[in-house]
C-alpha cells in the first residue's frame, strides 16, 4: 500500500502528457546543428573548458543573479540543448569571450542573432521531430536486464520522446525523487548503467504519464525490478568490487597519519585548496554528464594528494549517502589485483590507485599493460558508469610514464602512455598559498595552527606527516643506518620495486662504508642497522620498515623484505641524483634480483649515470636478457641456421710474442626481438631441457668448418658438463674432423672442473678419444674446485686456464700472486701450458708474464667479436696489450 500511495503522489506532481514547463524553458537544437550550436561548442573549447561549477558560481554573482544548473550548462556546452533565456546567452558569450584569449571571436550581437535564428528553426520543427530509436546493449539474462526491458517498454509506449524533453520535464518538477541528466536517461534506457532507485522510479513515472500507462502500477513494478537487480543474490552487484565509502579507514587508503607529537586525535580538519576546486569541478562535470573520468594528482611526497582524493570521495558519499563505493586493489600486489578486478567495477565506484606508477609501470610490462588496457576499457565502455578513477603520482613518475622510449628500444608501456592522454592531471603544490596558510593559522584544530607556525615555507602537510622527522633521521643517521638507507634509495631510484630484499642490503650496504667505519662494526651490524631504521619515532614509522607478509597471502618471501618511506625516498633521490653507487651495489643486484624485467629496467636507468663502467652495464644486460628463456631456447636451436645463434671470438695472447695465438669460440644467442641472451643462462636452461648437446654440436661444427678453411687459425671450443659425458659427442667430433679435413691440432676443446664432478669416468673416456684424434684438451676455471691438481695427473691435458678469481686482484693481492706462481710451477712440471683469464689492465698483464704464465685472455687483451681480425689488422685492445709487453709484437 505504501508503494501505491507514493506512486499516486507522483501522479499528482506530473503534468499532462501534452506538454509542460520544460517546453517553455528548454529548446532542443535542430537535427542539422545550427551555426549557434556549432560556434557555441567551439567557443567553450577556445575558453579552455572552464569547470562547470565555476561558471555556475560566476553566473550567480551577476546582478540580478543568473541561476543555472550544472546539468543545463553541460547540455548547452555540448550542443545537446540551447538556453531559453537570451540573458543567459548574453552572459555566457561575454564570459567565454573574455577567456578565449588569442582567438578570433564574433561580437556578442552576432551571437544573439545566431541564437534567435536557431530558436526560430527549432520552433518550426517542434512537435514533428522524434528522437532516433535507442539501441539497447546486449545484457545477459538477469534482473538488471529485466529492469532495462521494462523501462525500454515504457519509453517506446510513450512514443520514444526526445531525451532532452524527458530531461527537461524531470528538471522542472521538484516533486520527482531523481534528477537524471539527458545522458543518464540514455544510459538507463539502453541498459548501459545500473540506475539509482530514485532515477529509475522518476523515469518510470514520467514515461508512464506520457504513454498513458497506469502510473502506480508502473512505479511499483520498476521499484520491484530495481530491488531485484540490486540484490546481491541477483548476480548484478554480487561480484562488484569495493565497499561503501563510509566503511573505509582513510589511513588504509594511503592517507598519511598525523605525527603523535602534534596535539589532537585522528586526521585534522581539511583545508580546501585550489587544486581541490579543480578536482571537484572535474568530478561534478563528469557525473552531471554521465561520463567516467580519470583524475591524477601529481606532486611531491606528503603534499596532501591522497587526502585531497579522500575528501573528494567523502563529498560524493555526503551528496549520495551509501551510493558510492571505493575499490582499492592491492592484494597480492597492486597491479595484479587491479588486472584481476577491473572487469568487475560497477557503477558509482571510485577506483583508488594510490601511486599510479606502481600500477601502470610494474617490473612486468605485460602486467602493467593489462592494467592500463583494462582501465581504458572501463573508462570508455558502456554499462559501467559513472565510474571515477582517482590516482596519485610523483611528477617525475608521471614523466616516466608519459615519455615515449627511444626508437631503438621496445615500447613496453604504450597502453599506459595512451591511458594518460585521457587523464585529468592536477598538480598539487608543495606549499600552502598565503590564503591557505592564513586559513590554517586560524583553524580551530591546534595541530593545524602548530604546523602553520613551525612548518618552513608553508609545507604544512609534510610537517603534519612527520616528514621533518624522517628527513632528520635520514641526514643524521649513523654510518651503518645511512648505509642501508642509501642502499634502499639507490635501489628505488634505479628501478627496483618498492619491496627490497634482505639479501640486497647484505651484499650492497658494506660498500657504502669506509674502512674506518667498517672496522668498528660488530658481527650483527646489519640486523642492528635495519632494526634502528625501522624503529618508529615522533609518531611516524621508521624511514625503512620491514614488510610483514601475511602467511595467507598468495606469496610469502623466502627472506625478509623492507620498504623505504616515501618522503625519505624523495629526499634521497634528490640528494643522491647523479651519484654512482658502489660496486657492491651492482654485485648485490645481480645476486638478489631474480626478475629479468626488473634487471632490464635497472640496466636502462643505469645507462643514464655518468661514470658507470661498460662491464657493469654488460653484466646487467646479460642477466636481464633471461626473459622467457626456456621458450627461447627451443626456438633458437630450431632456427640455428638463422641469426638466432651466432659465434663470437675472443683472442688469447701469447705473452712471449704479444700476438694472438688462438681464439676462444663463444656462443651468442638472441631472442625473437634481437635482444642478446646471457650465454651462461642459455646453457643452463638448455641443460635443463636436454638440448645442450645440440647447441654444443652446432658450435663445434661451425668452428671446425671455419678452421678448416683457414689453416693458420687456432680455435678453443667450450664443451658443457652434460655433453662431455655423452658418447655421441666424440663420435660427432671424429666425423666432423674427418669430413672437413681440418688439422686437428688447430682445435682445443675446453672442459670445466665442475663438469667432471659426478661424471668423471665418462668425461675421461670422451676426452681421451678427442685427444687421440690429435685435438688438444684444456681444463677451464682451474683452481675453482677442491680436486684441481688430481685432474692434472689423471687427464691428458695440454692447457690449463687459471680461474679469473685469482687474476682480477692479482696486482694488489700477494696471496693470489703466490697461488698463481705455484699453479704455474705445478703445470710446468706436468708439461702443461697456462692461460690467465679476466685480464683487465696493463699491470696485471706484466705481472702474469713475470710469474711465468704462457697466455692471457680478457678485455684488456681483446673483447669478443663476431669475426677474427687478420694478423695484419689486429684490434685496438690487442695493439694496446702488445705495447704493454714492451713492443715484442712489433
Amino acid at each position: 500500500m505504501a508503494r501505491s500511495s507514493a506512486a499516486e503522489d507522483l501522479a499528482g506532481a506530473l503534468p499532462s502528457p501534452g506538454g509542460g514547463p520544460g517546453d517553455r524553458r528548454l529548446v532542443s537544437p535542430p537535427a542539422d546543428a545550427s551555426r549557434f550550436v556549432r560556434e557555441f561548442k567551439q567557443l567553450y573549447e577556445q575558453a579552455g573548458r572552464p569547470p562547470l561549477q565555476t561558471v555556475q558560481h560566476d553566473a550567480a554573482q551577476q546582478k540580478p543573479p543568473l541561476k543555472v544548473s550544472i546539468s543545463s550548462l553541460s547540455d548547452w556546452f555540448r550542443g545537446v540543448t540551447m538556453p531559453a533565456d537570451p540573458s543567459a546567452v548574453r552572459f555566457l558569450v561575454d564570459y567565454l569571450r573574455r577567456r578565449a584569449k588569442g582567438a578570433v571571436v564574433a561580437p556578442t550581437e552576432a551571437w544573439l542573432t545566431w541564437y534567435e535564428q536557431a530558436r526560430a528553426e527549432a520552433r518550426s520543427r517542434r512537435g514533428t521531430r522524434r528522437a532516433r530509436g535507442l539501441a539497447p546493449v546486449d545484457l545477459p539474462a538477469s534482473p538488471m536486464r529485466d529492469l532495462r526491458d521494462a523501462l525500454l517498454f515504457l519509453y517506446r509506449r510513450a512514443g520514444a520522446p526526445s531525451l532532452a524533453e524527458l530531461s527537461a520535464r524531470i528538471r522542472d518538477n521538484d516533486a520527482l525523487p531523481g534528477t537524471p541528466s539527458r545522458d543518464t536517461i540514455h544510459r538507463i534506457i539502453t541498459g548501459r548503467v545500473m540506475p539509482s532507485r530514485a532515477d529509475a522510479v522518476t523515469l518510470a513515472a514520467v514515461l508512464a504519464t506520457t504513454g498513458e500507462v497506469d502510473l502506480p502500477d508502473a512505479v511499483r513494478n520498476i521499484g520491484d525490478l530495481w530491488s531485484a537487480a540490486s540484490s546481491p543474490a541477483s548476480g548484478s552487484l554480487s561480484t562488484r568490487v569495493g565497499k561503501p565509502v563510509g566503511d573505509w579507514d582513510p589511513l588504509l587508503l594511503g592517507v598519511h597519519p598525523v605525527a603523535e607529537s602534534a596535539e589532537g586525535e585522528g586526521l585534522p580538519p581539511y583545508i580546501a585548496r585550489e587544486h581541490d576546486d579543480r578536482l571537484r569541478g572535474i568530478v561534478e562535470q563528469a557525473i552531471a554528464a554521465g561520463d567516467n573520468a580519470f583524475v591524477v594528482l601529481a606532486g611531491a611526497s606528503s603534499t596532501g594528494k591522497t587526502r585531497s582524493l579522500w575528501e573528494a570521495a567523502r563529498h560524493l558519499d555526503q551528496e549520495n549517502p551509501g551510493r558510492w563505493r571505493v575499490w582499492y586493489p592491492y592484494d597480492p600486489t597492486r597491479p595484479e589485483a587491479a588486472a584481476e578486478g577491473v572487469g568487475r567495477v560497477g557503477p558509482h565506484t571510485v577506483v583508488w590507485l594510490d601511486d599510479v606508477h606502481a600500477y601502470l609501470r610494474p617490473a612486468d610490462p605485460a602486467l602493467g599493460e593489462q592494467v592500463a588496457a583494462g582501465l581504458r576499457t572501463l573508462l570508455t565502455g558502456a554499462g559501467r558508469g559513472p565510474v571515477l578513477v582517482f590516482g596519485s603520482v610523483w611528477r617525475e613518475q608521471w614523466t616516466d610514464l608519459a615519455t615515449r622510449p627511444p626508437a631503438h628500444e621496445p615500447d613496453r608501456y604504450a597502453q599506459a602512455r595512451h591511458l594518460l592522454t585521457v587523464a585529468h592531471r592536477i598538480d598539487v603544490p608543495d606549499q600552502f598559498s598565503p590564503y591557505e596558510l592564513e586559513a590554517a593559522m586560524i583553524a580551530a584544530d591546534p595541530r593545524l595552527r602548530y604546523a602553520a607556525e613551525r612548518a618552513g615555507d608553508g609545507r604544512i602537510t609534510q610537517y603534519l606527516a612527520g616528514a621533518a622527522t624522517l628527513v632528520q633521521r635520514y641526514r643524521l643517521a649513523p654510518p651503518p643506518v645511512r648505509a642501508v638507507l642509501d642502499t634502499a634509495v639507490d635501489a628505488r631510484r634505479l628501478g627496483h620495486p618498492e619491496t627490497l630484499p634482505y639479501r640486497l642490503f647484505e651484499q650492497a650496504a658494506p660498500g657504502y662504508l669506509d674502512d674506518f667505519e667498517w672496522e668498528r662494526l660488530g658481527d650483527d651490524w646489519l640486523e642492528s642497522a635495519l632494526r634502528e631504521a625501522g624503529t618508529p619515532g615522533a609518531g611516524t614509522s621508521g624511514p625503512l620498515v620491514r614488510v610483514r607478509e601475511r602467511p595467507s597471502g598468495a606469496r610469502v618471501s623466502e627472506q625478509p623484505v623492507f620498504r623505504l618511506a616515501d618522503f625519505v625516498e624523495q629526499i634521497g633521490r634528490t640528494e643522491r641524483a647523479g651519484l654512482l653507487p658502489p660496486s657492491s651495489f651492482w654485485a648485490a643486484v645481480l645476486v638478489s634480483v631474480r626478475d629479468p624485467d626488473v634487471l632490464q629496467e635497472m640496466c636502462r636507468r643505469a645507462r643514464r649515470l655518468d661514470g658507470i663502467d661498460g662491464q657493469t652495464l654488460e653484466r646487467l644486460a646479460e642477466a636481464a636478457a633471461t626473459t622467457s628463456l626456456n621458450s627461447e631456447i627451443s626456438v633458437a636451436v630450431e632456427q640455428a641456421p638463422t641469426d638466432r645463434l651466432a659465434l663470437y671470438f675472443q683472442p688469447i695472447m701469447d705473452l712471449r710474442t704479444g700476438r694472438a695465438a688462438s681464439h676462444e669460440v663463444l656462443l651468442r644467442v638472441r631472442d625473437g626481438n634481437g635482444v642478446p641472451l646471457s650465454p651462461a643462462a642459455v646453457l643452463e636452461a638448455a641443460e635443463d631441457r636436454d638440448e645442450v648437446l645440440a647447441i654444443d654440436l652446432w658450435v663445434t661444427e661451425r668452428a671446425i668448418r671455419l678452421a678448416a678453411g683457414q689453416p693458420g687459425m687456432r680455435l678453443q671450443i667450450n664443451l658443457s658438463g652434460r655433453s662431455i659425458g655423452e658418447p655421441r659427442l666424440a663420435d660427432e667430433v671424429e666425423r666432423l674432423v674427418r669430413e672437413s679435413g681440418v688439422n686437428p691440432e688447430q682445435l682445443t676443446f675446453e672442459i670445466t672442473e665442475t663438469a667432471l664432478i659426478g661424471n668423471f669416468d665418462a668425461a675421461r673416456r670422451s676426452a681421451e678419444r678427442i685427444r687421440e684424434l690429435g685435438c688438444h684438451l684444456a681444463l677451464d676455471d682451474f683452481g675453482s674446485g677442491y680436486a684441481s691438481f688430481r685432474y692434472l695427473r689423471l687427464f691428458p691435458l695440454d692447457l690449463v686456464k687459471i680461474d679469473g678469481e685469482y687474476i682480477v686482484d692479482l696486482v694488489d693481492n700477494p696471496q693470489d700472486q703466490v697461488l698463481v706462481r705455484a699453479l704455474v710451477q705445478v703445470c710446468q712440471a706436468y708439461g702443461i701450458q697456462t692461460v690467465a683469464e679476466f685480464v683487465q689492465d696493463e699491470a696485471t698483464l706484466r705481472m702474469l708474464r713475470e710469474l711465468g704464465v704462457d697466455y692471457a685472455q680478457g678485455y684488456f687483451v681483446g673483447r669478443p667479436a663476431p669475426a677474427i681480425e687478420p694478423a695484419a689488422s689486429r684490434g685496438p685492445a690487442e695493439d694496446r696489450a702488445g705495447a704493454a709487453l714492451g713492443g715484442e709484437a712489433s
